[in-house]
Order: C-alpha cells, then structure tokens, then sequence
C-alpha cells in the first residue's frame, strides 16, 4: 500500500518541472521538504486543505509554495488540495452554508 501511494505521489522531478512551480527553484529539492515526518506531513495536509477550501484556482501551485515556505511535506500540501474537486464541490460548500445559517440562526 506504501509503495501505491508513493507512485500516486509527485516527485521532486516531477514537480520541479511543472510551469506553475519552476519559480521555487532549488528550494524545491530540498530532501526535507519529500521525508514523511508526522509533523511534516500534518502540516501539509493542512495546507493543502486550507488552499482547497480558500482559493478556487492555483490551488496546488499555491499549496506547495506556502509548504516550501512553512517547511512542510510538499506531496501531501499537494495532494489534499484535492478534497475540493467539481465531483465534491457542490456538497463541501453547501454543508458549509447550511452550518453558516445554523450558527448565524438563519432560516
């Protein structure tokens, strides 16, 4: 199963390469940024979560920026961008609404 999820994942290659994160340079091969340490990969998830919730567009190059910054695990920044997608979209924000007027006492 580890090793799945390590093929799902990006590389550093792989995410050095792309257009949106080519500014980020060598600070994006640093092997800290690619080890699996808990607080790392926390962090990470929640960067990724936050951007997907945030922003709708630019979210992953977005995610992995603020990873680099915070010194994050950037595959897992990346990845759980992805909570929000057109499939959940639709119901994530709709929850939200129906909690926003239960706290605000709305009808």
């Amino acid at each position: 199963m580890i090793e799945q999820l390590r093929r799902l994942l990006p590389t550093p290659e792989a995410a050095a390469s792309n257009r949106w994160l080519r500014w980020l340079g060598p600070a994006l091969h640093h092997p800290r940024l690619w080890r699996a340490s808990r607080r790392a990969v926390a962090l990470g998830a929640a960067i990724g979560v936050f951007f997907g919730f945030l922003i709708p567009i630019a979210q992953i190059p977005v995610s992995a920026a603020v990873a680099v910054a915070l010194r994050a695990n950037v595959p897992s920044a990346m990845a759980s961008t992805l909570v929000t997608n057109p499939i959940t979209f639709p119901p994530v924000y709709y929850a939200a609404w129906q909690v926003g007027g239960w706290l605000l006492s709305e009808p």
